[in-house]
């Protein structure tokens, strides 16, 4: 369970149980856990009443108090043999003696550096103290459990230091030392968190532009309108009629803002005529920055699914803006050539150059190094890669490279800058004694992140996927799986429909959903239309693989739904 990620709760549960299971239920286990001011809270207390943990919830460690608290306090393990005769249990005992408990022990857990986590509990029905073997025991078990927490405020860690990085970028440099290790083991899973942070910036940028565009240019357009109207009406009174033409000329101003505006939000020309239109926008754009660029295409135009345009032109762009501000130098050149096997855009520029050795042990936020070391992560994301040639003094060539997927690219040049081809791979068998597995999402590169997730798993067999919920049912119809993860916002058909249609014909397929939101609305649809659950795309790193154990076991999921 912590080598798969699973919740803490979950974990430390489960330990307690075994406990208990290894008792015969004469033994009742509780785990409380040292909070951030040094306080005991309950971390699972499977078997005790919900009265029982409130009144001992928030204890401070204390030598002389009960067996947890003094456990806590002095990091040893503290056997009571008879709760109603000990002093120590004086102030205490009554909770205890309530529910039939005579016997109380615990086990400090100790963190890797010595440091107590909190306390193994155990309460017995009889006057006694454990056995060797309950002993032995418990301290295996206190050990897994001191891992787990270890292992769980690790991640809870890495996760706030992602949501603080803008704010903390000036301490990039000590902040890399510090999570060097957690960062080499999470490399893939940052990698596509980050992938997907940039691609929902992209998004967002997109869709202002077109608010802008759709409503508030066109009221501008209308607010001139009419004041060309009332101009007209206002000849014979000249004050009304300067005031008018003023007040146009503030409109006109403001509807050039806004075209600008939505310009560099989210070009117009780029999601309209694809990425060799945006970069030959964005090399005009480019000199308001006082450099000239020249782009040179072997195509009239280039076919990409959006995702990778978008990204593709946004990497394009901020290697300009680097040579503008660190190249010393006026001109630069784009050069896109596209072949059989790669796509590849040149940046060049005959500036100062740098030393490339140890970029990212250089990289500091704001500097081009960073913006280099953001990008090479970007491209690897969209399985392709970043060449940089440079030495000082004689400028800088940095080369993206995409390798060429399996599509119709003459269906992709109709659509330029549409949703992605749905060429997906062909079904494959499931290996015998696996879990068949389908994933549908219109995202190329979520399926990819979910593809590697799930690889990691021998006892699951990936047998297809699908890009929208039409091809969902044909593919499930096809190989039979026993989980389909589905996500909601599709093409053609979405997610939730997709999931009826499925349970409909197949009952016995457990369909887990995937989305961005997972509110109330979608919970109640997704768990309408007969999904097990609903994840987070986020959160699928981290909880897939248990929440397909968990349908297959037939878990009951009225907690994900309520």
């Amino acid at each position: 369970m912590i080598v798969t990620g699973a919740p803490l709760s979950s974990i430390l549960c489960y330990l307690a149980r075994v406990v208990e299971l290894q008792s015969d239920s004469r033994a009742i286990a509780s785990i409380l856990l040292l909070d951030a001011e040094g306080s005991l809270r309950n971390g699972a207390s499977p078997s005790l009443p919900d009265d029982y943990i409130q009144a001992i919830n928030g204890l401070r460690p204390c030598a002389n108090l009960g067996t947890c608290c003094s456990a806590a306090a002095t990091g040893q393990v503290v056997i009571t043999t008879d709760i109603e005769t000990d002093p120590n249990w004086a102030a205490l005992k009554h909770l205890p003696l309530e529910l039939g408990f005579r016997a109380a022990w615990s086990q400090p857990l100790i963190a890797s550096n010595g440091q107590v986590l909190g306390t193994f509990g155990t309460y017995f029905r009889d006057r006694r103290g454990p056995t060797p073997f309950e002993k032995q025991a418990v301290e295996m078990l206190a050990r897994t459990a001191s891992l787990a927490i270890e292992r769980s405020r690790s991640t809870e860690a890495l996760r706030n230091t992602q949501l603080r990085l803008e704010k903390l970028s000036g301490e990039l440099e000590q902040l890399v030392e510090r999570r060097t290790d957690e960062l080499v083991r999470s490399q893939a899973r940052l990698r596509e968190l980050a992938s997907e942070l940039n691609l929902a910036e992209q998004r967002e940028r997109k869709r202002l532009a077109i608010e802008l565009h759709d409503h508030l240019q066109q009221l501008l357009v209308l607010g001139k309108l009419k004041l060309g109207q009332g101009k007209r009406l206002a000849r014979p009174l000249p004050p009304l009629l300067a005031l008018m033409q003023q007040t146009d000329e503030v409109l006109s101003d403001a509807l050039n803002y806004t075209r600008s505006l939505v310009a560099e939000l989210s070009p117009p020309v780029l999601r309209e005529h694809g990425l060799l239109a945006g970069v030959k926008w964005l090399a005009e754009w480019m000199q308001r920055h006082d450099l000239q660029v020249t782009v040179e295409s072997q195509r009239d135009a280039i076919a990409l699914p959006e995702e990778q345009a978008l990204l593709l032109f946004q990497s394009v762009r901020e290697l300009l803006i680097n040579s503008a501000k660190h190249a010393k130098c006026h001109q630069a050149s784009v050069e896109i050539i596209q072949d059989e096997d790669a796509l590849c855009l040149s940046v060049r520029d005959s500036g100062v150059g740098f030393e490339k050795d140890n970029i990212v042990a250089t990289a500091t936020a704001g500097s081009s190094k960073f913006g280099l070391f953001s990008i090479r992560e970007r491209m690897k994301a969209l399985g392709g890669s970043l060449q940089i040639v440079t030495a000082l003094g004689q400028g800088t060539m940095c080369t993206l490279r995409l390798p060429r997927t399996d599509r119709d690219s003459s269906q992709a040049d109709k659509a330029h800058f549409g949703s992605e081809s749905s060429k997906l791979p062909e079904a494959v068998p499931r290996k015998t004694g696996t879990i068949g597995v389908v994933l549908v999402d219109d995202h190329g590169m979520i399926r990819e992140g979910l593809r590697a997730v799930l690889a990691n798993y021998a006892d699951i067999s990936l047998l297809g996927e699908a890009a929208d919920g039409q091809e969902a049912i044909s593919l499930v119809r096809k190989v039979q799986p026993s989980v389909v993860i589905m996500d909601i916002n599709m093409p053609k058909m979405n997610g939730i429909e997709a999931t009826a249609h499925i349970k409909a014909q197949f009952p016995h397929i457990h369909v887990i959903g995937l989305s961005v939101n997972t509110e109330a609305d979608n919970q109640e649809a997704m768990h309408n239309s007969g999904a097990a659950r609903l994840l987070t795309k986020e959160a699928a790193v981290d909880e897939l693989y248990q929440a397909i154990q968990s349908v297959l076991r037939e878990t009951d999921y009225k907690v994900a739904f309520s």
